[in-house]
């Protein structure tokens, strides 16, 4: 960024409002306002004038030239203010100060009593030597009149207008109406290199750029036949030189005393176009790049998000072949070939041996055999390959590992602003990016290895509770039959929570257990270990739902008791039966309804306390366990066991 300072920028206007005051000076009414310009005088922080214009000489008594001025104090020259606040403003801008509104400068609306009418503006700014450090100050003094004091010129309309276009930096052009010039102003030297007198004679469209003369002779013709206006309308104007300006023209069609003309007038926008074509290109950059990182960010695994991502930035530049490497600076200093597209490189990816040297800046190759970035078993591979001409893009290195993107291109290729405007942006968003998609990859590989030890620890921990009850099954031969009894019990409790654990697997659903596939394993069971799985019948339905594995666990002991239970004494007589589970949830409440078609209870069966008991066990665990309800009671049809938590 270019930054002007007020010296620099006050100088041409001084330059302008000379140039105009002298304009027809035989026709100039002598008034004490002829001679009148701005006074620009430039000090040092000593406030030692260093310069001053023109306009100071003959004002004010000063008689002096210009170079005569210098070394004097600037204090002695400011006019308006007295020298106590020009000194304190002075002092105010070498210090940084502001002023009105944040203004690093001083302006002051004054007027001359000696001079009746006569009023300035004055300035009082910084002059800066640098783009950052004030040198000095810079005093300007504007000088007008009041409308009373207007000095009154006879000046000819045509001589003032002419003088405007003349000097207009804008092409003002005269055709007639197949489009000849027969007037430009001197401007038209500035826009194709050829002279006001040149260029008349030739037909408009000879300087108007190939690609836009079509759209300029619809345009012409339309206004030619409706004696209208010309559309604006936006095209280039073409140099000598060969480069080209970009203007909007607007022209209109005047009925002259020779007939019909054109006139038109062409303003540049140059600056304004490249900017908007700079603004298109990046913000079509931006977007490829966006959907690049949601690729990078969506793939599985970071090999196939990469390669996709290859394929995308190839087919944005316009480039066939191309391949990545990635450099680890943790264990080697040199690129490795990863990830290809149209390059059979076959030994090459990923080969060890193989390695491209590092670039640390954006580099094109135009010839890889002589080039120092690549070793001769690279070299071979490429030169196989017919590659020769290579550009070297690397992407900004967030982590311990440097992308470089490489662009296989014919020799002599130049690349297009857009394709150098992708790549800049991508050294900057694309690194970042695969790092993210890298670390991601890496943490997801963690945790399917956490996964899979907590999936060992739960299998280590079924076969234990089975050891326990292979020790438990040695030990009750040498118990009496109550002993053997409780002993068979404990197994069968043990063996229950055993399932819970054979179940629980960390899924989607992390560290939560289907309860209605939960029961029914621990029924199953249950009834194998009493030894009539075949003669009773068991039915598990209704609503499934998702409970932690220490509900699970306690539901499994309650399951596995009252089916052991039920098993033991329902069907005695009857040899056969059926034992039905369902499971209902709603509102937050499940209940587990336990149901069998046996003999029912015995006339006045109390539901047991005692820990010690089976049915007991049962009831501590619905209480305190779950902070539940327990229902007992006979259907006239067998028994039924409601669990409400």
């Amino acid at each position: 960024m270019v930054i002007y300072n007020i010296h620099t920028i006050l100088e041409p206007v001084c330059y302008k409002i000379n140039s105009i005051t002298s304009m027809n000076t035989s026709n100039t009414e002598t008034t004490p306002y002829a001679t009148a310009a701005t006074i620009v005088i430039v000090a040092d922080v000593d406030l030692r004038i260093v310069s001053v214009n023109n306009a100071l000489v003959g004002l004010r008594g000063h008689n002096t030239m210009p170079d005569g001025l210098t070394s004097l104090d600037l204090l002695d020259h400011i006019e308006g203010i007295d020298r106590e606040e020009a000194k304190r403003v002075c002092e105010t801008i070498l210090a940084g100060g502001r002023f009105a509104g944040g203004a690093r400068s001083y302006k002051k609306v004054v007027t001359t009593p000696e001079l009746l009418g006569e009023r300035s503006v004055l300035l009082l700014g910084p002059h800066f030597v640098s783009t950052d450090k004030v040198g000095g100050i810079v005093y300007a003094r504007f000088r007008s009149s009041d409308s009373d004091g207007i000095v009154q010129r006879d000046i000819k309309p045509e001589t003032f207008y002419e003088y405007l276009v003349e000097r207009s930096p804008d092409l003002v052009f005269l055709a007639d109406e197949n489009g000849h010039i027969t007037f430009t102003n001197q401007s038209v030297e500035w826009f194709t290199n050829i002279s006001a007198s040149a260029i008349r004679g030739k037909h408009i469209s000879e300087i108007i750029h190939a690609d836009d003369v079509d759209r300029f002779r619809v345009a012409l013709a339309t206004a030619a036949v409706f004696h209208g206006p010309l559309p604006e309308f936006q095209c280039r104007i073409v140099s000598t030189y060969g480069s080209s300006r970009t203007v909007v023209l607007t022209a209109n069609m005047l009925q002259t005393a020779n007939g019909l003309r054109i006139l038109g007038i062409c303003r540049d926008v140059t600056e304004s176009a490249e900017l908007r074509e700079k603004l298109l290109v990046r913000n079509k950059a931006l977007s490829t790049l966006n959907q690049i990182v949601a690729t990078l960010s969506s793939a599985r695994v970071l090999d196939e998000g990469l390669q996709l991502s290859l394929e995308m930035i190839l087919n944005a530049l316009g480039i066939e072949k191309g391949f990545i490497s990635l450099i680890d600076y943790d264990e080697i200093t040199r690129a490795r070939v990863r990830y290809c597209v149209n390059v059979d490189l076959n030994g090459f990816v990923n080969n060890s041996k193989v390695r491209i040297y590092e670039s640390g800046d954006a580099l094109v190759v135009t010839s890889v055999e002589s080039s120092e970035h690549f070793d001769a078993e690279a070299k071979e591979f490429l030169k196989a390959q017919g590659i020769n001409a290579i550009v070297m893009v690397p992407l900004a290195a967030v982590g311990a590992v440097q992308p470089i993107l490489f662009l296989v291109v014919p020799p002599a290729y130049e690349l297009t602003f857009e394709q150098m405007e992708f790549m800049r942006l991508a050294e900057s968003v694309l690194g970042p990016a695969i790092e993210n998609a890298r670390h991601f990859e890496l943490e997801r590989t963690k945790s399917l290895e956490l996964e899979a030890l907590a999936r060992e620890a739960h299998h280590r921990i079924k076969n234990n509770l089975q050891m326990i009850t292979g020790l438990l099954n040695i030990s009750g031969n040498d118990l009496s039959a109550t002993g053997d009894a409780a002993f068979a019990r404990c197994k069968r409790q043990i063996m229950a929570v055993a399932t819970v654990h054979d179940l629980l697997t960390p899924k989607v659903k992390a560290y939560s257990l289907s309860l209605q596939k939960c029961i029914a394993s621990i029924a199953e069971h249950a009834l194998m270990g009493m030894g009539c799985s075949d003669a009773i019948c068991l039915c598990v339905d209704g609503d499934d739902c998702w409970v932690t594995p220490d509900t699970a666990t306690a539901l499994g002991i309650i399951v596995n008791e009252i089916v052991c239970n039920a098993a033991e004494h329902a069907f005695h007589d009857k040899g056969t039966g059926t034992i039905s589970i369902s499971i209902a949830s709603d509102s937050g409440q499940t209940t587990l309804t336990i149901k069998d078609d046996g003999v029912g209870l015995s006339n006045g069966f109390v539901v047991p306390q005692n820990p010690d008991s089976g049915f007991g066990l049962v009831t501590s665990l619905v209480k305190y366990g779950l902070g539940g309800k327990l229902y007992v009671e006979d259907t006239g049809n067998g028994t039924r066991v409601s669990i409400i938590i």
